[in-house]
């Protein structure tokens, strides 16, 4: 066998290049990933729109988030829910949606009953939404 046995620095030298490169992977990904997420609730509070749900899917060009299609004043409309699970798997075809500007939820109105969902995005809360 053709090896030589680390010493006890080069294992710590491992070691530590391990975690300082976790760390920083953590870091990166608090500092970056969060004020994404805060750009678009910022986004989400200043849009405003009403239509009816044409189609929802995964968007493939859109690295797979989760994407609602209503129609607006005649017209395609794509609205991406990257960040809240529980109102994407909610809607359904054929619902009809109003946001208004500077309000935090978006009403579902489907047969005889409103439903209002407020969007959570993640740096409200510190944490990734499901």
């Amino acid at each position: 066998m053709i090896y030589k046995k680390l010493s006890n620095k080069s294992k710590y030298l491992m070691i530590g290049v391990f975690v300082v490169s976790v760390t920083f992977t953590l870091i990166y990904n608090s500092q970056f990933v969060s004020s994404s997420d805060c750009k678009e609730a910022q986004a989400f509070l200043k849009d405003s729109y009403s239509g009816r749900v044409q189609n929802k899917f995964y968007s493939h060009k859109n690295h797979n988030s989760k994407t609602i299609t209503i129609q607006r004043n005649g017209k395609p409309h794509e609205l991406i829910i990257s960040s809240d699970t529980l109102f994407f798997s909610f809607v359904k075809i054929g619902d009809s949606l109003v946001k208004n500007k500077n309000q935090d939820f978006i009403e579902i109105y489907r047969s005889n009953t409103i439903t209002q969902f407020k969007l959570h995005f993640a740096c409200e809360t510190g944490t990734k939404p499901q």
